[in-house]
């Protein structure tokens, strides 16, 4: 029997991964569920067409987390308006807090308006 503080014992550093390491299964789908509050429904009906087009550009190509990468010259392939416009539209969406911004071209869709819902296969 020893006496004393205990012996230090070595701790391995647990890995990084890069990706998630329990995966997802091959049959997962991301459904958006456009469900808008009283208040952003209220907002869309103020909307420029414009803005209204980014919006719904955005809830189509949501991603599982909520969040969508929305470059305007994509969008504008879409719809018949200049990025200029396209890009006071997005400005309009953020003033009435339908969406924020993530990182330059990535926005987060607000849950008021739209909610993305994972859908695993068996």
């Amino acid at each position: 029997m020893t006496y004393g503080p205990p012996k230090k014992r070595l701790l391995r550093k647990a890995p990084h991964y890069k990706v998630n390491p329990f995966g997802q299964p091959e049959s997962t789908a991301v459904l958006t569920v456009f469900q808008p509050s009283d208040y952003a429904l209220a907002m869309m009906a103020m909307l420029s067409p414009a803005a209204l087009r980014v919006l719904v550009y955005m809830c189509a190509k949501m991603k599982s987390d909520g969040s969508v990468y929305c470059p305007l010259n994509e969008v504008k392939r879409l719809f018949p308006h200049p990025v200029s416009t396209l890009s006071v539209g997005v400005g309009e969406l953020m003033q009435y807090d339908l969406v924020k911004r993530r990182t330059r071209s990535e926005y987060w869709v607000s849950p008021m308006v739209a909610k993305p819902l994972l859908i695993q296969g068996s």
